[in-house]
């Protein structure tokens, strides 16, 4: 499987009305069950939430891949450094793409036992214990450290203004719930994290396409941040206008390498949002 074969099943997914980034929160995130460690960047779009292991780690672990199980694909994709030949004297960079085959436990594989019950709050391993500290609290350290304020309107919008460097959100009693005001309060601090990140929008690249991308990254990311932080939100998965979907799909269909930079920019927007360190956040779940 190619770059181009991820972000096809990507696309395919979207046009069928899905958004892969969007995961059932009383479950754990793709999590890999020998490390317990969670899948990160588009690996967290491509699998359910469950635990998954290799065929190999499976028989090494005394259990083995039902019958007609299927499997799921994981992506590992990095630059390598090297020279192009002897006489090179300059190091150049390569991408290094492999793909793996995985079963999710419990489902695919017998004689293995799942770590975490369907129900286990763990917070990504970020947090140990979710009672620790204020969720809402959490958020808003991340506008104290950025400057960024956050004000309520009488209106039925949510957005982030640039030039004003704050974020404006309807009453949380406008709200179904306490979950979906936070979830939102998190897509438009997501969208915040652009001017941090450097991202094209904050450049003032505001284009239609753009646009839309950036959107995609905040989608991407306020899903990440519901799971790292525990929220059961009911208004997750809003219908997106034709614009926007369409706004989607231009981007991941011109190159191939934007479904894995969609991902790891919103990956980079949570860690910035929660004062995480990459190592941090795929470090074993307890």
């Amino acid at each position: 499987m190619k770059a181009k074969d991820v972000a096809e099943r990507i696309i395919l997914l979207i046009r069928q009305g899905k958004q892969p980034w969007l995961k059932p929160w009383t479950r754990i995130p793709p999590t890999s069950w020998r490390t317990r460690k969670r899948y990160q960047g588009v690996n967290f779009l491509l699998l359910s939430p469950g635990e998954y292991m290799t065929a190999t780690a499976a028989t090494q672990h005394g259990g083995h891949v039902l019958p007609g199980a299927k499997g799921s694909t994981v992506v590992f994709f990095t630059f390598k450094t090297a020279k192009a030949n002897d006489d090179d004297k300059k190091q150049r960079q390569y991408p290094v793409f492999r793909t793996f085959r995985v079963y999710r436990v419990g489902d695919e594989i017998e004689g293995v036992t799942p770590r975490y019950s369907g129900n286990h709050r763990h917070q990504l391993g970020l947090f140990d214990d979710l009672r620790s500290f204020d969720i809402e609290a959490r958020l808003l350290a991340y506008a104290h450290r950025t400057g960024l304020a956050i004000i309520h309107s009488t209106g039925d919008e949510a957005y982030w203004e640039r030039s004003r460097n704050r974020i404006v959100m309807p009453y949380p009693d406008r709200f179904p719930s306490r979950d979906d005001y936070l979830y939102i309060l998190g897509h438009e601090l997501m969208h915040s994290t652009a001017i941090r990140l450097g991202r094209s929008i904050a450049r003032g690249e505001i284009d239609g396409k753009v646009y839309a991308f950036e959107e995609l990254v905040a989608e991407i990311g306020a899903s990440m941040l519901a799971f790292d932080l525990g929220l059961h939100p009911r208004v997750a998965g809003i219908e997106r206008s034709a614009s926007y979907i369409e706004g989607w799909l231009s981007w991941l269909e011109h190159d191939a390498r934007n479904v894995f930079r969609a991902a790891r920019l919103a990956e980079q927007g949570v860690r910035m949002i929660l004062q995480a360190n990459p190592g941090d956040y795929g470090k074993r779940l307890s």
